[in-house]
Parts: C-alpha cells; sequence; structure tokens
C-alpha cells in the first residue's frame, strides 16, 4: 500500500531567480491520500496560498460526507480560487493580483479510487502495463474549446515573439488558481477531472510533474527514467536533475507515487 514516506520528490530551482514551483503528499483521513504539484507564475503568492489550503478544503468537504472525489476536486478548486482573490486583495502589491498558479491534484482513497484534477499546464503521467501516458490536459489556448471561451468573454489570443500563443497577450494558458485580471475574459479556475480505478496488476506509478520538465521530456522518456530506478526518490530527482540538463529554463518539480506494481516492468 502507498504511505506518503514511499513517495519521492524533488524540486528545483534551475535557472530561474526564485522558485515558484511548490507541492504537497499528505494523507488527509486514513487510507485517503493527497498529492498536488503547483506552478506559481507572477510571483509566489497564489502558488504558496493554493499549497497551504487547497488540501483543507478537500479533507473538509470529504469529512462532511461529499463521496464523489470528482465532486471534491471542483468545488475545492472554485473555493480555493475564490479565498484566494480575498487573500490578494489583502496584500499591498497590485502586481500580486495577476499571480497565478496551475494546480494538478491527485486524490488516493481505499488504495483503489483515483481521482485527477487539473487546472493550467502541470501533468499527471501514470504507468500502466508497462505503457507511460499523460492523464491531464495542458490547458493550452492552442486548445480550441478553450480559446472559444476565451474569444466568447471578449478575450483575446495573442502569438507572442516566441509563437506561444497567450490569453490577451499576458497568460500562456486558459485555466488556473489567481490570475483574477484575465478572469473576466474567460480564464477560469475550473479544473479537468477523471476518476480511474487502480489496477493493483499494472498500475506501476503515478508521477505529476511542472512544465520545467513536461517541456523537454516527454512521458515516453519520462518512463524510461523512472523504470530505472530502483525507488520513487531517485526517481525524482532523475527527472529533475535530467530536465536540467536537457536545458529545461523553468523550475522542476516532480512527485513520484509507487503504486502495486512497481519495478513490474
Amino acid at each position: 500500500n502507498v504511505s506518503i514516506d514511499s513517495v519521492g520528490f524533488n524540486s528545483l530551482q534551475g535557472k530561474k531567480s526564485v522558485n515558484e514551483d511548490r507541492f504537497k503528499l499528505l494523507e488527509l483521513d486514513p487510507d485517503f491520500y493527497y498529492f498536488a504539484v503547483f506552478d506559481g507564475h507572477g510571483g509566489v503568492s497564489s502558488a504558496e496560498f493554493a499549497h497551504d489550503k487547497l488540501h483543507e478544503i478537500v479533507r473538509r468537504l470529504h469529512r462532511d460526507g461529499e463521496n464523489d472525489l470528482e465532486e471534491i476536486l471542483v468545488q475545492a478548486f472554485e473555493e480555493c480560487d475564490t479565498e484566494l482573490k480575498r487573500h490578494l486583495e489583502h496584500l499591498v502589491s497590485e502586481k500580486e493580483l495577476s499571480s497565478g498558479t496551475t494546480a494538478t491534484v491527485v486524490l488516493l482513497r481505499d488504495g483503489t479510487d483515483l481521482a485527477i484534477a487539473s487546472t493550467g499546464d502541470s501533468r499527471a503521467v501514470l504507468c500502466r502495463n508497462g505503457e507511460t501516458s499523460c492523464i491531464t490536459r495542458d490547458h493550452h489556448p492552442s486548445l480550441e474549446e478553450e480559446q472559444q471561451r476565451i474569444l466568447s468573454c471578449n478575450g483575446r489570443i495573442e502569438s507572442t515573439s516566441s509563437d506561444l500563443l497567450r490569453v490577451n497577450g499576458r497568460l500562456a494558458m486558459t485555466r488556473s488558481l489567481g490570475d483574477f485580471d484575465l478572469k473576466p475574459y474567460g480564464v477560469i479556475a475550473t479544473p479537468d477531472t477523471k476518476l480511474l480505478k487502480v489496477d493493483h496488476n499494472a498500475d506501476a506509478f503515478i508521477v505529476l510533474i511542472t512544465d520545467g520538465i513536461s517541456d523537454v521530456i516527454s512521458s515516453y522518456e519520462l518512463g524510461f527514467l523512472v523504470r530505472m530506478c530502483t525507488d520513487p526518490e531517485q526517481a525524482a530527482h532523475s527527472l529533475t536533475c535530467c530536465a536540467m540538463q536537457y536545458g529545461s529554463d523553468d523550475n522542476v518539480t516532480a512527485v513520484v507515487v509507487p503504486l502495486r506494481a512497481w519495478r513490474k516492468y
């Protein structure tokens, strides 16, 4: 069975002047685990707040009797976003109001129920039957349905000098916690969610990563690197260090959660 002690993690500042990534690993209640990564932008305030608060909302909703893990996650993300706005409005700096963060969360209940929620472009990757695949999607302005929502709210999708699409020329994602200057233009906090049953014979690990890793390492390569390692801690270090060697110019964070079929493939 999973225990917090068995999970590997590593976060490196890399070439950035500050590490705006955050991550959290907790057993919220007996056999109810919470794993999360947050990739902040425009300062650390939003990522720090989500790191400190989101799990508390998840735990409260679960203890209040809500059994649907996807519903818990959607409610928690939206409530956290509302609380974050109040929090940022109390800070002196106007700049902080335009800070934001991705959030990718995995809940594991009773060793079998696996719920994933994601807002932004931090990823969750699952290894099943030796095949490693991304089980989240990046909320980028290039996605048609995301683009439609932004445009219907009178937002603009602008191409930058590096050919990166940005909402109103500023934000490279269409969903986030924070970024309150862009919420009127269709940027939302609501996550994509997914519910899976853990297959104990087939599922080897789940990995949460920020885009400092996914920008330079594919899901296939990630699976190869993790399977080369003897334990999850070594795997997390391997992913962050390889991303730096591959030229990532961002903060890099990895959380490696071993499942029953760890080292089977």
